[in-house]
């Protein structure tokens, strides 16, 4: 394998000058107050405590302190809106609700990135927790809930969807997506983890639960742990996907495809929801294919300490691992089996190498203890095969903490 390059050559042209704004002690009162001194490219650093929904109309990281439990809440009705015009990135946030329903996180515009985030919501047949529109979406480390977090399943008033994509795009890594659960006998059904609607979603290492009807009464059907309202685009990789819990009625699909573009799986996991009967396993296309994935988690970037990769393919593929500072989404090409998600700006190839007898290639790549480094941002993506179409998997990275 080739030597893999610093990762300081990549986002060397991030250095320019970057803002910092607090939020908290010493700094603004509110998440808000600080978005509105940024400009764009700044980062917003926000210290422990609870603080209100907030709009973003521009590109900011906006990050929790070190250490810090921040979380985004209303204290009636609110929700957060992130429409930046280019990208944004969120870190270490956590959205949770109120009492009363609402929209927690709504992304209807650019290019947003959550890492290590939570995103919970009430649980509502209407409401989803993420909701992605018009926009693309990558997730790392995060869990998304259609319902409170924590509680018992039957805790949840009503099944709410965890994340909606519509005429948008995701990318997730060692996510967790978990619909909300029936608390009541209402006119609904168990919440999705994951609704497509002429979208796409590339998922590796991720859970993804659809929610369960009432067990007191159940009249409603579970939710699927992946529904494809119409043709989307969909590859997985690595996870495992259930349907939801029927209890006393029919258990409900891990996936349910209603388009006719297949789903893609590879080494992953399906398990029919249970019940009386269990769910079917599959409801419409679903094919395997050759995805490239991950085999571990994939941590956090830190300075000074070096950065491990676990692709996942056949045995002897060829994985090229390239690198960018900021994600840009292209359309899927002859090129491509999945969709690129890498900007061409500072477009850097980091690495090359081949996977084991074991389907396994580990790639080690050093980020430099420089303070300069600190909150600049870059992203890589593997490149997998010899022959076209090749796979790519989904973008990992962050900022530098």
């Amino acid at each position: 394998m080739l030597r893999p390059l610093l990762l300081v050559s990549m986002v060397s042209t991030a250095l320019s000058a970057q803002a910092v704004h607090v939020v908290g002690p010493g700094g603004f009162a509110q998440i808000q107050a600080a978005i509105a001194a940024a400009a764009n490219g700044d980062v917003v650093v926000v210290h422990g405590g609870t603080y209100e929904p907030f709009t973003l109309g521009k590109d900011l990281t906006i990050t929790a302190a070190p250490g810090a439990t921040v979380t985004v809440t209303a204290a009636f009705v609110g929700n957060t809106l992130l429409q930046p015009p280019s990208r944004a990135e969120l870190v270490g946030l956590q959205f949770r609700p109120t009492f009363f329903p609402f929209l927690p996180v709504q992304v209807l515009a650019g290019h947003v990135s959550f890492h290590d985030c939570v995103l919970a919501g009430v649980g509502n047949p209407t409401i989803t927790t993420l909701t992605v529109q018009n926009a693309t979406v990558a997730l790392q480390r995060c869990r998304v809930v259609g319902g409170p977090i924590p509680a018992a399943p039957t805790a949840t008033v009503v099944g709410g969807g965890a994340v909606t994509v519509v005429h948008g795009s995701l990318a997730a890594v060692d996510c967790e997506f978990v619909g909300g659960e029936l608390g009541w006998d209402f006119s609904t059904h168990g919440g999705h983890a994951l609704r497509l609607d002429d979208a796409a979603a590339h998922l590796v290492r991720c859970t993804v639960l659809g929610g369960g009807n009432s067990a007191m009464l159940s009249t409603y059907p579970a939710g699927n742990g992946v529904h494809v309202a119409t043709n989307s685009d969909v590859w997985i990789a690595d996870s495992l996907v259930r349907g939801g819990d029927g209890h006393a009625t029919a258990g409900d699909a891990a996936i349910r495809n209603l388009g006719n573009t297949p789903v893609v799986l590879a080494r992953t996991t399906l398990q029919a929801g249970p019940g009386a009967p269990p769910g079917a396993v599959t409801i419409g296309p679903i094919a395997s294919g050759p995805l490239l994935g991950h085999g571990s988690t994939i941590a956090p970037l830190v300075l000074g300490q070096p950065w491990t990769l676990d692709y996942r393919a056949a045995a002897g593929t060829n994985v090229l691992v390239v690198g960018s500072d900021r994600l840009a989404l292209h359309p899927i090409t002859p090129l491509l089996a999945e969709r690129a998600w890498l900007a061409p700006v500072n477009l850097t190839v980091l690495a090359f190498g081949i996977t084991d007898a074991a389907g396994s290639l580990q790639v080690s790549l050093p980020l430099p203890a420089t303070p300069a480094l600190l909150h600049t941002s870059w992203f890589t993506q593997g490149v997998a095969g010899l022959a076209l179409p090749l796979e790519v998997s989904p973008p990992v990275g962050g900022i530098a903490r």
